[in-house]
């Protein structure tokens, strides 16, 4: 509706984002998606009575927000970004996992499939550039690699991907008996 008001200038346009932008002040509770994670502001993408805290869908929520203030300037929206990204920041750690990234914390705790692992990569670089937090970029490229080349497993031991079936045979059987 931003981009449509930018092209039209029609202000219905700018209503419907007002609105819209209203559930991010507004507590689950009372029909908004606002909730408390671990002391900070955390935006629900199920707005359920269980907490979910899905780590794309806040993202692309507070991606949201950062848009609308690079288009408007509205100081309370940047700070209301600045308090949900800092909440992000503190609880980065909590969405890493073993061998992929958390979906989300909703118990039990959901590993993310490998579309929205690739999703939380670009997220968190993305996080980086607007932010200039390192630690956004330490945790991209640390879901990266493990995506990329090879999984961690406990206690530190690792295995690489299987990048060639034939390659992987070949060293097992003899490359004559492929």
């Amino acid at each position: 509706c931003l981009m449509a008001y930018r092209l039209t200038k029609d202000n219905e346009y700018l209503n419907v984002v007002d609105l819209a932008l209203k559930g991010f002040y507004v507590p689950i509770e009372y029909g908004g998606f606002k909730r408390d994670f671990n002391g900070g502001l955390w935006f629900e993408e199920y707005p359920t009575k269980t907490p979910s805290y899905t780590l794309n869908g806040f993202i692309f929520g507070i991606a949201g927000l950062y848009n609308f203030y690079q288009n408007s300037n509205n100081k309370q929206i940047k700070d209301l970004f600045d308090e949900s990204q800092n909440t992000l920041l503190k609880n980065l750690e909590a969405f890493k996992g073993s061998f992929t990234s958390y979906y989300s914390k909703k118990r039990p705790f959901y590993f993310a499939k490998d579309s929205y692992h690739k999703i939380h990569i670009l997220q968190l670089a993305w996080m980086h550039e607007v932010t200039e937090e390192e630690k956004y970029l330490e945790l991209s490229k640390s879901f990266l690699d493990v995506h990329i080349n090879n999984v961690a497993l406990n206690k530190g031991l690792r295995f690489k991907k299987i990048k060639s079936i034939k390659a992987n045979i070949s060293k097992i059987m003899g490359k004559n008996q492929i």
